[in-house]
């Protein structure tokens, strides 16, 4: 601090006092096989609901499900899960673009496994820019009990773009929104066209006007309308929002059409080019729209209100106006499921997409006209009045309007869905933009691919390619109506080995900051997998400061077994990172048992909570919430048989089934560990050194001297003397409980030299009392009166 002037200076001084915080003590990892979930990710979990959503409650291929649900019954509350599994891989399914003729996305299940197979995917065109973006509604597809198929985790995504560049492009917006699929765009959809804009009013050649002077003169009167000034906004440019808008003002009227396009040309920002045409009138194309087209490829083209002289409304210019913008990336989008009225070219054989050209030619058709949907045979049941089949009977009829014009067709098109929804059985017709859709709804069979839209059968049919109600991703059949199946079914792998189990060992050191307990959940598959993993999963804890509780092996069936087993069990393990408990419990009345491991973590968890660290999780408060008995029945003798072997029991009595040991592995009779024998002496180690770790990092490049040795000593000490009131140690007083040594004598100058500080913690443990001895002694020669 400077001073400059007379008076008096005030400086906030740092107090130097540091605090430790203990750290959580019974945060559970589970590793395991799961119905779904992403492989090899770590996600925490608060809650079995949290869980179940994310993993499900299928308990078929492992005892993960029921392990991690028998955790939270029974006090736990933080858990990491860890889904491992060898060889199994994601469904998926290849869309392909209108014309089915290149593949432009693969949707690909977000979890590996066949529970893929029963997503669901409906591509649609109704979004904000219909002819530019695409919606995709995704959904898992499960039955009830009758069969009826209900879908569930339903995810809507609107105005996905085919554009890399776009903020709404369908990789970036599933990667960061979807908890069921991911998508990848192929090669193929890199092509970009030209975008172009179309007119709503269409235009022709009446024999004594051409269709240029008949939009000319269109242009003219909207002009005219607005007080001789008219005006629309347009932007040209790369990407879904391309370049700024630009106001376009026509003052007075146009002299030739091509003044249209060299008004809006001279507005534009140097470099950016536009074309303006009118198609030309032919006998089948008899009517045609303005339209703007874009001067280079990957440019798209959007028009919007000019405001107080805008004449876009007038000419039905830009998406809200009722024209169409084909965007440059429209071509490679996927082709939408269900029937699509009109599609996408006028071609028989459509090489080519033509949106414009599809909807000005059922707009440009003459009164009447009968539309007819026509393909194989579908599980539903229209009324004999309408025709699915192509039998020649009319669905509908599209009338031209007087002018023809886009505005005409879509008013024909909603009567067209109306009628379907009022009549037909089994169908859906939905209005989207300038088209209208039929789906064909839930069914009973695989069926309906491949249904086309044939314009006035009686004539030279024009087709148009549609599809089917929904993607089915992966390839197994479906239960529900008109799916079609994807390219690569999911598959579940096989029960995980060493080598998966040391891969989850290394993504939980890298990704998990901290956990206390370990549970391995048996597979249903190879319910003796984890023989060769203990070893490894011991040494892991180890190293993580952590605790594993491992599962007796399914050939324990009796105390004899156990007791000739657990040699071979113990063999290899660190021995005081972990602890067993026997037998096996009963969940249900059905005599099925699983492991008690995630039973055993949730008390730790709930005793943690309660108490302590400090506090065996054993006794007659330790009971086994959610458990309805345990496979093998034992009495005080074989309990007495066990306990010296460091086998845990869970037994039965009169308040339920209770933890009824507390040893490590390493707490066996004759071990020689007298240190770490018992389960919350290593606990509460643990807890101890994970806790002094963190906290005493901010010595860390700290001056190596007696003010940094003061400072530990009073933060490890206030930490420790804060457990001691908690009744964490033995000792009637801190000083008989605990202490803490940081000074010259545990430091020397050779040790400030390279840099270390060694700080001396101890503590007296409070060791659980397994055995209580009760001496009587009758008094004799008293008498009493």
């Amino acid at each position: 601090m400077q001073v400059s002037y007379p008076g008096v200076y005030v400086r906030e001084v740092p107090s130097g006092v540091r605090t430790i915080t203990g750290v959580p003590t019974s945060i559970t990892v589970f590793i395991g096989m799961t119905a779904r979930g992403r492989l090899l990710s770590p996600q925490r979990v608060l809650s079995y609901p949290e869980f179940r959503r994310s993993y499900s409650d299928d308990a078929s291929q492992s005892e993960l499900s029921t392990q991690v649900r028998q955790f939270f019954l029974n006090g736990g509350s933080d858990a990491y899960i860890l889904r491992v599994a060898h060889g199994a891989s994601a469904a998926e399914v290849v869309l392909q673009d209108v014309f089915a003729s290149s593949a432009v996305v693969t949707l690909r299940a977000r979890d590996a496994g066949s529970v893929g197979n029963i997503i669901k995917a409906r591509v649609s065109y109704d979004s904000a820019r219909p002819d530019d973006t695409f919606s995709l509604t995704l959904w898992r597809e499960v039955f009830d009990a009758t069969g009826t198929p209900r879908a569930e985790q339903v995810e809507r995504h609107g105005n996905l773009s085919m554009d890399p560049d776009d903020a709404r492009f369908v990789t970036t917006v599933l990667e960061a929104n979807s908890r069921l699929l991911v998508a990848e765009v192929s090669a193929a959809a890199a092509n970009a066209q030209k975008g172009r804009s179309a007119s709503a009013q269409l235009f022709a050649d009446d024999g004594t006007t051409s269709a240029t002077e008949a939009a000319k003169d269109a242009i003219n009167a909207a002009i005219a309308a607005k007080g001789g000034t008219g005006s629309l906004r347009i932007r040209v440019g790369t990407g879904a929002a391309p370049g700024a808008a630009v106001l376009v003002s026509f003052n007075g009227p146009l002299t030739t059409f091509s003044d249209f396009a060299a008004t809006i040309q001279s507005a534009l920002p140097s470099g950016t080019t536009i074309t303006a045409t009118v198609a030309a009138a032919t006998a089948s194309d008899p009517a045609a729209p303005i339209v703007l087209t874009a001067g280079a490829n990957g440019e798209g083209v959007i028009v919007t209100a000019g405001g107080v002289n805008d004449i876009s409304h007038a000419l039905g210019f830009g998406v809200d106006a009722g024209g169409v913008e084909v965007g440059a990336y429209a071509h490679v989008r996927p082709r939408p499921n269900g029937i699509v009225v009109p599609g996408f070219s006028t071609a028989a054989a459509p090489t080519t997409f033509d949106p414009i050209g599809a909807m000005v030619a059922l707009a440009d058709l003459t009164r009447p006209a009968d539309v007819e949907v026509t393909g194989p045979t579908l599980p539903l049941s229209p009324p004999a009045s309408l025709s699915f089949e192509g039998s020649g009977a009319t669905l509908g009829v599209i009338a031209s309007g007087d002018p023809p014009s886009l505005s005409a067709l879509r008013t024909q098109l909603t009567a067209l869905a109306t009628t379907v929804n009022g009549t037909a059985a089994g169908w859906r017709g939905e209005l989207h933009q300038n088209r209208v859709v039929f789906f064909p709804l839930e069914g009973t069979a695989q069926a309906g691919f491949g249904h086309t839209l044939v314009l006035d059968p009686t004539t030279s049919p024009t087709s148009f390619a549609a599809d089917v109600a929904a993607y089915s991703v992966g390839t197994s059949p479906s239960l529900s109506g008109s799916a079609q199946s994807g390219h690569l079914a999911g598959d579940d792998g096989t029960p995980p080995g060493p080598a998966e189990y040391q891969q989850a060992f290394e993504v939980i050191d890298r990704e998990v900051d901290l956990f206390n307990l370990l549970v391995l959940p048996r597979s249903t598959a190879a319910p003796n997998g984890r023989d060769g993993v203990w070893a490894a999963a011991s040494s892991f804890c180890q190293s993580r400061r952590a605790f594993l509780i491992v599962d007796p092996p399914l050939s324990w069936t009796d105390r004899d077994k156990a007791s000739a087993g657990i040699t071979a069990l113990r063999t290899g393990l660190v021995k005081d990172h972990c602890a067993t408990y026997w037998p096996r419990v009963l969940l249900s009345a059905d005599g099925a048992t699983v492991d008690a491991s995630g039973s055993v973590a949730g008390v730790m968890a709930r005793t943690d909570a309660r108490i302590g660290v400090w506090k065996a999780p054993a006794g007659l408060e330790a009971t086994l919430r959610a458990v309805r008995g345990v496979s093998v029945p034992m009495s005080n003798r074989d309990n007495g048989v066990l306990n010296p072997l460091a086998i845990n029991a869970l037994r039965a009595f009169p308040n339920g089934i209770v933890s009824w040991g507390s040893r490590t592995m390493d707490g066996f009779d004759g071990s020689g560990n007298n240190d770490y024998n018992h389960v919350p002496l290593r606990r509460l180690a643990l807890f101890l050194a994970e806790s002094l770790d963190r906290g005493l990092r901010f010595a860390v490049f700290q001056g190596n001297d007696e003010r940094l040795w003061g400072q530990i000593r009073m933060a490890a000490s206030s930490f420790l003397n804060g457990l001691f009131r908690q009744g964490a140690f033995a000792g009637t007083d801190a000083q008989s409980s605990y202490f803490v040594k940081c000074d010259r004598e545990t430091t020397t100058q050779n040790d400030i030299n390279l840099g270390i500080v060694n700080v001396l913690v101890g503590f007296a443990p409070l060791k659980p009392a397994e055995f209580i001895v009760i001496h009587l002694q009758q008094m004799a020669g008293q008498i009493l009166t």
